[in-house]
């Protein structure tokens, strides 16, 4: 259950910028056309899925806690 929730969170916080970028688009009535909506979702979709095989391959490289501290800096330094 924990991890749900984690989930949660951390996918609610890394797409709340999208929404603000969506409230402002749509203030000023621009809209995004379906072949650029389509380009934005396959690019995020394949630099999230190359993300997650790379932390899971460096998952069996490193232990927990270095896996933790690595992941704890990353976060800070972006």
């Amino acid at each position: 259950m924990g991890y749900l929730v984690s989930s949660f969170l951390l996918s609610f916080s890394s797409n709340i910028d999208n929404l603000a970028v969506g409230i402002a688009y749509g203030a000023k009535k621009i809209k995004i056309g379906i072949i650029s909506n389509l380009t934005i979702a396959i690019f995020s979709a394949n630099g999230a899925f190359l993300s997650m095989s790379i932390g899971e391959k460096l998952g069996r490289l490193l232990s927990a806690e270095l896996a933790n501290l690595l992941g704890f800096i990353a976060l800070l330094s972006f």
